[in-house]
């Protein structure tokens, strides 16, 4: 079979399985924006006990009155680990695993913490899964303890070779994202301040299509929404067919905050390399989704400073709410806190949607 048509049938092998699998749908976009922030004060450790009388917005540069916001913070957090071996460098997963083995096996916690590989073959791996439905976790469990041989046996039963559609970065691109959405959708059922932790060299969302190119829709509340767009000319690469995953980045993003989740990414990069930041980028996509998202991005061996930022930040996380026109466009947020000697981690913008 020619590379095109490896291409052609493969995009479209992931759309028609996005639109007809079971796939949990995201949340309908709220008729107000939510923007989760992180308050701490000047040493750095989380500032708690505030409410939203302590915040103002500005959107465009006009303050905003904010709605009544839940006090989140004082609900146990819980942080979902995604290890993304799909997305992920070549002889890196016995440092990566050694990594996540001592982040989890020292951390300390009241909270929850669950734990998922995302696979060569693009399949979801429950190592320490969420409850089911109308379950609780276990008081006091200590699986992290024991995740050496938890690892130890994901391994076994995930490791392979990729096939051969994953080779292509479009195809493997389009797959992340669709599990991410899985994900999202499972963990927004925990109440309380969340925290995805992402470990990934990142997915690129605008790629060339030199073989043909079709839209990729993903499954929604209110029915199918184009997820990567094809576009004859693209922002980067000029002339030629091109996927702009954009518009996944700004739905998903919005479910996030809608959802009370914070989205810290721990990139995986080349030892010695630096990654690539242009547009469309992996590394583009972990800073969209900082800036989106009001989460943090982190290098490579930042695990176990990730998790435990995942854990303590979420006593002073807090939603912010307010009405926004919907004009579909891109609004510039500026959030500060009126106390004094106080400081604010929030996302810089967000996406209206369109009437």
């Amino acid at each position: 079979m020619s590379t095109r048509s490896l291409w052609i049938l493969s995009a479209a092998a992931i759309g028609a399985w996005a639109a007809d699998s079971a796939a949990p749908k995201l949340n309908p976009p709220a008729p107000t924006v939510t923007l989760n922030v992180t308050a701490v004060d000047a040493s750095g450790r989380p500032a708690t006990g505030l409410t939203c009388a302590d915040f103002q917005v500005f959107d465009e540069g006009h303050p905003q009155p904010l709605l009544p916001c839940p006090s989140v913070g004082l609900q146990p957090p819980s942080t979902m680990v995604v290890w993304d071996l799909l997305n992920s460098i070549r002889g890196h997963r016995g440092y990566q695993s050694d990594l996540l083995i001592r982040a989890l096996e020292s951390l300390q916690t009241n909270g929850s913490v669950y734990l998922y590989i995302l696979t060569n073959r693009g399949e979801i791996y429950p190592v320490h899964p969420l409850p089911a439905a109308g379950q609780a976790e276990p008081a006091g469990a200590s699986w992290t303890r024991q995740i050496r041989p938890l690892i130890a046996r994901a391994l076994d039963e995930v490791t392979e070779f990729r096939p051969a559609d994953y080779q292509n970065e479009g195809i493997r691109a389009g797959m992340s994202f669709l599990r991410l959405t899985q994900l999202e959708d499972g963990f927004s059922r925990i109440s309380g301040p969340k925290t995805m932790v992402w470990i990934t060299t990142g997915s690129p969302n605008l790629m060339r299509c030199p073989y043909g190119c079709r839209d990729v829709s993903f499954a929604g509340d209110s029915g199918d929404y184009v997820a990567g767009q094809c576009t004859p000319t693209c922002p980067v690469y000029g002339q030629g067919d091109c996927i702009d995953y954009g518009p996944f980045l700004r739905r998903f993003s919005a479910a996030l905050g809608h959802d009370l989740i914070s989205l810290y990414s721990v990139e995986e990069t080349p030892i010695g390399k630096l990654a690539r930041a242009d547009r469309g980028s992996p590394k583009d996509t972990l800073q969209q989704f900082a800036d989106l998202t009001g989460g943090r991005r982190y290098g490579r061996g930042e695990l176990s400073n990730a998790l435990d930022a995942s854990l303590t930040d979420a006593a002073a996380r807090y939603p912010l709410a307010f009405e926004s026109a919907a004009d579909g466009r891109y609004h510039t947020v500026r959030i500060i806190a009126k106390r004094p000697g106080i400081h604010v981690e929030a996302p810089t913008g967000y996406y209206a949607e369109p009437k």
